[in-house]
């Protein structure tokens, strides 16, 4: 990816930046009046660790927008008799404390 990013044009750059700050922007509207966006951590069930499609990115495809955005999530187990689950828990921006408390307050209500 570094390799790729020094090919980059300054106008492409620039241009993504915008991208970055529109979906900074949709995210942050989206959580006004929550304490949280909750989402699957990933987009399928857990896999075998032997599985042939170990290494398929699209599984993640939930986690990648909030490392862009900047908005603080944390991945909680949910319990299951089957494979393991996830789910995703997304705060705001520069409210990692209150991010934690949610996430504690979520384990201490599950079953």
């Amino acid at each position: 990816l570094l390799e790729q990013g020094r090919t980059e044009r300054a106008t492409e750059y620039s241009s993504a930046q915008r991208c970055r700050a529109q979906l900074r922007a949709t995210v942050d509207d989206d959580l006004s009046g929550l304490d949280a966006l909750l989402t699957p951590t990933i987009a399928t069930v857990a896999k075998r660790w032997d599985a042939p499609d170990l290494d398929d990115w699209s599984i993640a495809r939930f986690l990648p927008a909030f490392n862009l955005t900047g908005h603080p999530a944390i991945s909680l187990p949910v319990p299951s008799e089957r494979l393991p689950v996830g789910i995703q828990v997304v705060g705001h921006r520069g409210q990692d404390h209150a991010l934690l408390a949610t996430a504690r307050w979520i384990e201490q209500h599950s079953p």
